[in-house]
């Protein structure tokens, strides 16, 4: 099951109630439209009542889409968005049942070391996978020591790319994607919360060095990770992050300016003229009935594979007010 990708939810595109016996492989074939679904996604098992269990043994990934349209952007846009990517996956898990102790991890580790180039912009996509909290954040620390702007959320580029406003401190979901601009000038650390910074918190360290650094230099970075931490079992693995140069997030590097992503088709500008609301609907994601039971739903109905709750015309604009989504993210 995907998060994010514009795909059908039947056959063997995204159908969530297919099943497959033990040993056995099923296969997902996935059509991606040229001018859409670029962006950051994820992907995880989704056979009721095993979704949870499935994630605390690690049963998850990133998706990936990436830009292929050839001669349209600045060759410094182009190799941001093309060959400067850092993938971070974290994952917070929590199960009062199992444990009171809360697992964090980056990429299936407890930490991550990273070196980079001074003052070069990457483009860092990062996932979060969480079945805890609603609300976590990315926080960068020291929190002058990078420049980070939102590029996109959730797969969807941005209005304006990058974001006006730096800021070291991000808000995620328990699902969501956050693609990031990011920039540093020092030493840094990457820290995954939800709401305070701890050594727990810690998730990943970035350590800025010229482009033709020593190898000893690297290898120092280790030593003083491992003396810096010795509760750890093992040594953080190491990823040095060549960047393609130059680099940079703005339509016109040397003035900075901001650029307009292209549109799929199925996310019109609905500022634009002629753009008009032709319906709303209220959409309640439901922890409980009316009666007291626990139980899911939406709007008060229980999920049926045979039964829409709600039709639409085709090419009907709707919008919709998601209500009550603090403990699983709305997505159709």
């Amino acid at each position: 099951h995907t998060h994010g990708l514009h795909v059908s939810g039947v056959g063997s595109v995204d159908d969530v109630t297919r099943n497959v016996d033990p040993g056995q492989c099923l296969i997902y074939r996935y059509f991606i439209l040229e001018d859409a679904d670029v962006g950051t996604f994820w992907y995880h098992p989704h056979r009721h009542p095993l979704v949870t269990i499935e994630a605390y043994g690690g049963a998850y990934g990133m998706l990936i889409v990436d830009e292929i349209i050839e001669d349209y952007y600045p060759v410094h846009l182009e190799n941001f968005l093309k060959q400067n990517e850092v993938l971070l996956q974290f994952s917070s898990m929590y199960n009062k049942v199992v444990s009171s102790v809360r697992t964090n991890r980056v990429n299936g580790h407890r930490q991550l070391n990273l070196i980079l180039t001074p003052d070069v912009y990457y483009y860092f996509r990062i996932s979060s996978v969480v079945y805890a909290d609603s609300v976590n954040y990315v926080e960068f620390f020291p929190p002058n020591a990078c420049e980070s702007r939102p590029v996109a959320y959730d797969g969807v580029y941005r209005s304006e790319i990058p974001h006006p406003e730096p800021s070291h401190k991000h808000m995620l979901t328990v699902s969501s994607r956050l693609d990031l601009a990011v920039k540093c000038s020092q030493d840094a650390t990457v820290h995954f919360h939800q709401g305070k910074l701890g050594e727990k918190s810690l998730m990943v360290r970035m350590q800025v060095q010229p482009e033709k650094a020593p190898q000893s230099q690297t290898s120092n970075f280790t030593s003083n990770y491992a003396s810096q931490n010795s509760n750890a079992s093992s040594l953080a693995p190491t990823v040095v992050v060549t960047p393609s140069l130059p680099s940079s997030p703005f339509w016109d590097m040397e003035k900075e300016t901001a650029w307009q992503a292209r549109r799929p088709y199925y996310m019109p500008n609905l500022n634009s003229p002629g753009m008009r609301v032709e319906d709303t609907w209220i959409v309640s994601m439901d922890n409980y009935y009316l009666n007291g039971t626990k139980g899911f739903s939406v709007n008060q109905v229980t999920w049926d594979p045979e039964q829409a709750i709600r039709e639409f015309d085709l090419g009907q604009l709707i919008e919709c007010r998601l209500l009550n989504t603090q403990t699983h993210p709305y997505h159709a």
